[in-house]
């Protein structure tokens, strides 16, 4: 399972991989490249740089954002095995700040084989001006295309301060319980 999400400046992708009983030997040899039985971090790190060198990621047609590893996690040999164990990445690409506008971004993984089966979903924008407008797949979802819209007035903590703003002059202009005024007299 992939998830991508989008900001105006970056974009991260999070893989999930779950490898079935029929590949995992197959993957455990992948990973543990020195055949000892456990799974390094410099093996780890291989690994996750080998799977990040499948996926292709671009936005506006330009040419493949260089995807950064941000952390891994691995389970044990016996979870693989077992058909259990998930292995998440992390990765991000920083890109230009993109102009307010249509934008698009194309995913695509290239890992795997035949017997793979893939699912991409591009997370919902956090506020950060991002909409997504647009996402379509191909028949095996190696590929997702997402069209999304840069709006820099769309800032949740703009609405937030609105919202505020709105509950502070409601509070200060709505009428009060009503108050008695007393009179005292004043004797001498």
């Amino acid at each position: 399972m992939t998830r991508i999400g989008i900001e105006p400046n970056r974009v991260s992708l999070e893989l999930s991989l779950t490898p079935g009983i029929a590949i995992s030997e197959g993957v455990v040899r992948d990973i543990d490249s020195n055949k000892d039985g456990t799974l390094s971090s410099s093996e780890r790190l291989e690994y996750a740089a080998h799977v990040l060198s499948g996926v292709t990621l671009r936005v506006d047609d330009a040419l493949p954002l260089r995807l950064k590893p941000m952390g891994s996690r691995f389970p044990d040999i016996d979870s693989i095995r077992s058909g259990d164990g998930v292995i998440h990445i992390e990765s991000e690409a920083e890109i230009a700040r993109l102009a307010t506008g249509v934008h698009r971004l194309v995913f695509r993984n290239d890992n795997g084989s035949e017997s793979s089966v893939y699912l991409a979903n591009t997370l919902q924008p956090d506020g950060e001006g991002v909409v997504v407008t647009q996402q379509a797949r191909d028949v095996d979802q190696r590929e997702l295309s997402v069209e999304f819209n840069v709006d820099p007035s769309n800032h949740r903590w703009v609405w937030v301060g609105l919202a505020g703003l709105l509950l502070l002059v409601t509070v200060r202009t709505a009428p009060g319980p009503a108050r008695s005024r007393r009179t005292t007299a004043q004797g001498t």
